[in-house]
C-alpha cells in the first residue's frame, strides 16, 4: 500500500512541480536524454495507476517500457556519438540491443558495479513475456479457462519496486542533466529511505 501512494503528483515525497525548473542543458545529448528519461517517469506513474485500478496485467506489460526508456536515455546521454545522436533525431539510428547498450553503460564510472546487467539478467525474460503476451502474462490472466486475473501480491510489489527504482534513476538523471544538485541530493536520500537495499 505504501508503494501505491507514489502515484498522482509525488515521487518519494517530491512533487512533480519540484522538477519543473529542470530543463535540459544546451548539449544535444542532454536534451535527448532529458526527454527520453521523462518517458520513464510517465510509464512509472501509469503502472501505479493501473495497479490501483486493478488492471494489473496492463501494469506488468509496461514494466519493460520503463526499463528500456531509462537504459536508452542513459546511453544516449553517456555513450552516444554526435553522429548517433543526429541519426536518433532523424529516426534513422539502428539502436543496439539492450545487452550491448548496457555493456556500453557499464564502462561508465556510474555503472561499473554491474547493477544494470544484473537487473537485466534477473528480469528480462519475464519482462518480455509480460509485454508480448507470453506465458507469464497468459497464465496469470486466466483461471480454469475463465478470465480471472491471478497476480500474486509479492509479484506486484516486486514489479512496482522495479519500476520505482528505475523511475528514481530517471529523475536522478534529469537532475544531473539539468545541473539541479539540490533535487539530486534530495532524491538520493529519499530513495535510500524507501527502497533500502533493493
Amino acid at each position: 500500500q505504501q508503494l501505491l501512494q507514489h502515484c498522482g503528483f509525488t515521487f518519494f515525497g517530491i512533487t512533480w512541480h519540484d522538477m519543473l525548473p529542470c530543463r535540459p542543458d544546451s548539449e544535444k545529448s542532454g536534451e535527448i536524454a532529458y526527454w527520453t528519461t521523462r518517458l520513464t517517469e510517465g510509464d512509472y506513474k501509469a503502472i501505479v495507476q493501473l495497479v490501483n485500478l486493478r488492471l494489473t496485467g496492463s501494469a506488468f506489460a509496461l514494466a519493460r517500457c520503463v526499463f528500456e526508456s531509462y537504459i536508452r536515455g542513459a546511453w544516449l546521454y553517456l555513450c552516444a556519438s554526435e553522429n548517433e545522436l543526429e541519426k536518433y533525431q532523424k529516426d534513422t539510428l539502428r539502436m543496439k540491443g539492450m545487452g550491448l547498450l548496457i555493456e556500453d553503460l557499464e564502462r561508465n564510472d556510474d555503472f561499473q558495479s554491474g547493477i544494470l546487467s544484473r537487473a537485466k539478467s534477473a528480469t528480462w525474460k519475464d519482462l518480455n513475456g509480460f509485454t508480448h503476451s507470453g506465458y507469464q502474462q497468459l497464465s496469470r490472466r486466466f483461471t480454469d479457462n475463465i478470465q480471472s486475473p491471478q497476480y500474486d501480491d509479492r509479484e506486484i510489489v516486486l514489479m512496482i519496486k522495479h519500476a520505482t527504482a528505475l523511475a528514481f534513476l530517471s529523475v536522478h538523471m534529469v537532475a544531473q542533466v539539468a545541473g539541479n544538485s539540490e533535487l539530486d541530493g534530495r532524491l538520493d536520500q529519499k530513495a535510500r529511505d524507501e527502497l533500502g537495499d533493493f
